[in-house]
């Protein structure tokens, strides 16, 4: 199933979007009460999500130009 590249840029897609929820629930808590313990939290949480997708980017591009695109 990691080799399917639909799969990939499913679970790419899914990450972009709960990035950008991070973010405006990060901006929506720095507008309404900062707390600095919280914004930490919810800033780590956005870093893993980036990482995340960094990561299947990457694989997804080693994947196109090494594997051959789709492979079921």
């Amino acid at each position: 199933m990691i080799d399917d590249l639909d799969f990939l840029s499913f679970i790419k897609q899914m990450l972009e979007e709960r990035i950008k929820r991070q973010e405006a629930l990060i901006d929506a808590e720095k507008l309404g009460f900062y707390d600095k313990q919280l914004n930490y939290e919810l800033t780590k949480e956005l870093h893993t999500y980036q990482k995340w997708l960094d990561d299947v980017n990457g694989y997804i591009i080693n994947k196109t130009v090494f594997g051959g695109g789709n492979i079921r």
